[in-house]
């Protein structure tokens, strides 16, 4: 709305109108769950306090260095988003190493999956929750040491929104862009899933890929900030940026931002990855660390699948952590489908392969190296 889009871009204006935008969109698409609840007023008001993390338990910028209480453990990274909560809160509670006799820790890694294939690559974390095009890219060209497909994670496709602005001079839709002679995309890094899927977006909307422009923005606060700002010129920072539909939609519920389309990844969205000389590496006690993960692996699936048994928590608890609504939460539930075995069909990484052929980012010979 015109309103949302002027007051959006007042400094003093936005937590207001931010909170009071997103408690009226909560309590409305709350009733598109049965028996659901919106986050309370109080809820949302503490997310705007000055200085307080919304993620407290997972603020790291990064994947955080190993310490001496996690030498022995099997690290995890992966975004700090609903898809991981339920494998988050299992890997750090203790109930893993109760269940399956290893140490385990998740870490959050804001960054996506471009930062997750360096901090394999540095050992920062020995398994990455990470996207499959990511996986598959960066395997492909050996910017991870032979990195290896563990498990699948979650088999549906990724809702890919784009986002736009909501200033003046941002696009209010993916058809203002086609004229312009540079479309200025803002990506987490090179290489993670933000980058490589605006290549799927410009096939499907028959733009030219080389008219794409990248602006390095590090996490989904640089994108939102590459979005809103205005050039000399006063053209936008970045014309659009793409990001999972639910993680943006309490900004875009806000008037922060717009979204003005979606892209579906034609393959399933996560798998699990680690260093092939990791899981090869022999403990003291004579196992490997890939045997340790497979111990690991069942009880992640089965804190996954009890987290999804009780919907009613489960949105309680996305709403609270992410602060988006329970209605959306409910929408992201009904689509996901986790996978419920440690079996990933080949023919996904070898679809992801070719796709990233055909978009450029991949040559023949890199797409024909899909990691085993």
């Amino acid at each position: 709305p015109p309103k949302a889009r002027v007051a959006a871009r007042s400094p003093v204006a936005r937590p207001q109108l931010s909170l009071q935008l997103r408690w009226r969109r909560a309590n409305r698409r709350a009733s598109e769950a049965p028996g659901s609840r919106a986050p309370s007023p109080k809820t949302l008001r503490a997310a705007f306090q000055p200085g307080k993390a919304v993620l407290p338990a997972m603020a790291h910028s990064d994947a955080s260095p190993r310490d001496a209480a996690s030498e022995d453990a099997v690290v995890f990274g992966g975004v700090p988003e609903h898809f991981n909560l339920a494998i988050w809160e299992h890997l750090n509670s203790g109930r893993s190493e109760a269940a399956c006799g290893v140490p385990t820790r998740f870490v959050a890694v804001p960054g996506g999956t471009g930062a997750m294939m360096a901090a394999l690559s540095d050992g920062s974390v020995d398994v990455a929750i990470a996207l499959t095009e990511g996986v598959v890219s960066a395997a492909a060209k050996e910017k991870c040491a032979s990195i290896r497909v563990v498990a699948p994670y979650v088999m549906s496709p990724l809702a890919w929104g784009v986002a736009a602005g909501a200033t003046d001079a941002a696009p209010r839709s993916l058809t203002e862009l086609a004229a312009l002679p540079e479309v200025r995309v803002g990506v987490s890094r090179m290489g993670s899933g933000s980058h490589l899927m605006s290549f799927l977006l410009a096939e499907e909307q028959g733009w030219d890929a080389s008219r794409l422009r990248f602006v390095v923005c590090g996490d989904i606060t640089g994108l939102r900030r590459a979005v809103r700002g205005v050039r000399e010129d006063g053209e936008p920072e970045a014309h659009l940026f793409m990001w999972e539909t639910g993680m943006i939609e309490p900004f875009v519920a806000a008037g922060e931002i717009s979204q003005i389309g979606v892209v579906l990844t034609p393959w399933p969205c996560f798998v699990m990855a680690a260093r092939a000389a990791w899981l090869d590496e022999a403990r003291p006690t004579g196992e490997t660390n890939r045997d340790r993960l497979l111990r690991v692996l069942a009880p992640c699936r089965d804190a996954v699948a009890a987290f999804l048994a009780d919907p009613a928590a489960a949105l309680d608890a996305i709403a609270a952590r992410f602060m988006v609504s329970r209605g959306a939460a409910a929408t992201w539930m009904r689509a996901v489908r986790y996978a419920a075995g440690r079996e990933l069909p080949r023919s996904a990484l070898a679809t992801a392969a070719e796709a990233l052929r055909r978009l450029g980012q991949l040559s023949a010979e890199e797409a024909s190296l899909a990691p085993p």
